[in-house]
Order: C-alpha cells, then sequence, then structure tokens
C-alpha cells in the first residue's frame, strides 16, 4: 500500500519530486517498468521518469531490502542498453525507521564492478524541505521531528490550502496512509479530514484493487455472473479487512449485517470507516 500510494503521487506531481531531487524543475514523462526488456525483474514500487536526455529512476522501500544494491545496478544496466545517451539518476527511498544497516547501503560493489545511487532515509530528512513543494507533503509526515502529531498538524495545515480540490483529495489520502507507518489511525483521523478523501485516486485504487481481486476469481469460474459476483465479493472483503484492522471487536453479527448490504452501501461503509474509532461507531452506522 505505502509504495503504491507513492507510484501514484510521483506520476501527479513528478515535477516536484525531480526538484526534490536534482534541485531544478525538470519536466517529465512516465514510463512503465516493462520498458525494461530481457526476463521480468521485480517491480515494485518502481517508478520510471524520462525526458529528452534524463531518466530517473525512483524505488521506495517500506523495509529493508538485501537485494536492494544488485536491483539498482540491475535497473541501471537494463536502462543504459535501451537508452545509451541518457543520463540516469537512482534513488531509493526509504520510508520506515529503522537501524537496519541495509538502508545505509548506497552502492553495489564486487570485485571489479562498482556502481553508485543515492538513498534517502525519510526520518532523516527536515520536513521544511519537503513542505515546500505540494507534491511532497505526504512524505513530510514521516520527515524528522521529535513531534511526529505536531508534524502531522502542519501538513495539514498546508495541503488544506492547495486550491485545487483533486490534488488537495489526493495529497490528504497520500498523508493519511504515509502517516500510518508512525501514527495510531484515531490520531490520524482527528488531524486529517477524510470526508474529501473520497474521489482520489488513491481511494480510487483502493477499490481498483478490489475488483481486480474480483475479476481474477470471476474468470476462474468461466462465467460472466461469477465474475460479476467476484468483483463484488472483493470490494466487500476488502471493506472488512479495513474495518478490522480500524477498530476490534466487530462481532459475527456485525459482519452478517455487511453481508445482507447492497454495494452502495458497501462503498458507502469503506468511506465512513476512515472516521471510526472504536466498534460503536460501526454499531451505530449500521443502526
Amino acid at each position: 500500500m505505502y509504495d503504491n500510494t507513492n507510484k501514484l503521487l510521483i506520476n501527479q506531481f513528478c515535477t516536484d519530486y525531480t526538484t526534490w531531487l536534482l534541485g531544478i524543475p525538470v519536466e517529465m514523462v512516465d514510463m512503465e517498468p516493462t520498458e525494461l526488456y530481457y526476463e521480468p525483474i521485480r517491480a515494485d514500487g518502481v517508478v520510471l521518469l524520462k525526458n529528452d536526455s534524463l531518466i530517473c529512476h525512483w524505488e521506495f522501500q517500506t523495509d529493508p531490502d538485501l537485494d536492494m544494491a544488485y536491483r539498482m545496478i540491475d535497473y541501471y544496466v537494463r536502462l543504459k542498453g535501451k537508452y545509451p545517451n541518457h543520463r540516469i539518476i537512482q534513488i531509493v527511498v526509504y520510508l520506515r525507521k529503522t537501524d537496519s544497516e541495509k538502508v545505509f547501503n548506497s552502492c553495489y560493489q564486487d570485485t571489479t564492478t562498482f556502481h553508485e545511487f543515492r538513498v534517502v532515509r525519510l526520518w532523516e530528512e527536515e520536513p521544511e524541505q519537503l513542505m515546500g513543494l505540494p507534491g511532497l507533503l505526504p512524505l513530510a509526515v514521516l520527515g524528522k521531528t521529535d513531534d511526529e502529531v505536531g508534524l502531522l498538524r502542519r501538513v495539514a495545515e498546508l495541503i488544506e490550502q492547495v486550491p485545487d480540490g483533486r490534488e488537495r483529495s489526493n495529497l490528504v489520502a497520500g498523508a493519511a496512509i504515509l502517516a500510518g507507518l508512525r501514527l495510531e489511525k484515531n490520531v490520524i483521523n482527528q488531524i486529517l479530514r477524510q470526508d474529501i478523501m473520497k474521489g482520489s485516486v488513491i481511494y480510487d485504487q483502493i477499490f481498483q484493487e478490489g475488483e481486480q481481486r474480483g475479476e481474477q476469481r470471476g474468470e476462474q469460474r468461466g462465467e460472466q455472473r461469477g465474475k460479476q459476483l467476484g468483483e463484488a465479493r472483493g470490494k466487500r472483503d476488502l471493506v472488512v479487512k479495513l474495518l478490522t484492522r480500524r477498530v476490534e471487536g466487530v462481532s459475527a453479527e456485525m459482519l452478517e449485517r455487511i453481508e445482507e448490504l447492497s454495494m452502495e452501501r458497501v462503498e458507502d461503509l469503506g468511506v465512513a470507516l476512515l472516521d471510526f474509532v472504536s466498534v460503536d461507531d460501526l454499531a451505530g452506522w449500521l443502526g
């Protein structure tokens, strides 16, 4: 979820991200990881941006990865083979704070081979630098601070000032998800306006993932009706999963009542649960 959130944000605010990386704004276009031919390679959290002379390769990691250095040189060689005249800049962004030595490794080194890339540990970054660009506001919630709640409040105030409603909803959704790496959900819900999250590409992505799982179930049944039921089941399962993670004590009776809801009401519940703090909130919503 965290990696995909950053992929969606960087695709919408790529100029802000390249400004952060390069120090100057550079117009880029999105590339698909599938443009790297040969054998398939792991592409979780990968974003490739390209212009006429430069390729920026971003890798977002929630937790340390033992194979990261090899993956970075692998990407570099593949990119250079396809775009020999382009300069390639690579950056790994670690999201969750850790003391692991793996997140300090910024190069691949073998007997006769050396390859270097940039590493950012967000918990060491000054949040003011990130808060200067709207697209980086969700990352700022993971910046260096002794007051995590206060930092989230500052970010929320800046997001409220973003004039474009669509961008604002995406930034709220991104900040809410990333803040979950260091703060409790009830704290996040008290600070960020959850009502404007619906309609953001990140919110939509949550339901698209449910629909995709449903489509897979339907295709396995080999019938169109099975596919439709599978899509509905995927959405319903996703909402139940999010609900049981947010509040404790959801009873079997409540789950049965959720099973009886129409899909429209299930989607309404998917929005409402973002404001739930306890199981009593669910009971009140169900009536």
